[in-house]
């Protein structure tokens, strides 16, 4: 159904830093804004260097930094 939502794990090294609640379908770019903004995860990419970054559609976005 439209407007359906979905919850997107945030990963950060392998290791689950927080979640969030999308629309399904959502444009990975703006997955990766999303998680980005999130509290839980922005501590632990303050002053890192985002080397990899992974999408799994609907299901969870990973961050691999220095």
């Amino acid at each position: 159904a439209d407007g359906e939502e979905v919850s997107i794990a945030g990963l950060i090294n392998g290791k689950a830093r927080g979640a969030f609640r999308a629309a399904r379908g959502i444009a990975e770019n703006d997955a990766f804004a999303l998680a980005e903004g999130l509290p839980e995860a922005a501590r632990w990419l303050v002053g890192k260097q985002i080397m990899k970054r992974f999408f799994v559609k609907d299901r969870l976005v990973s961050f691999v930094t220095t």
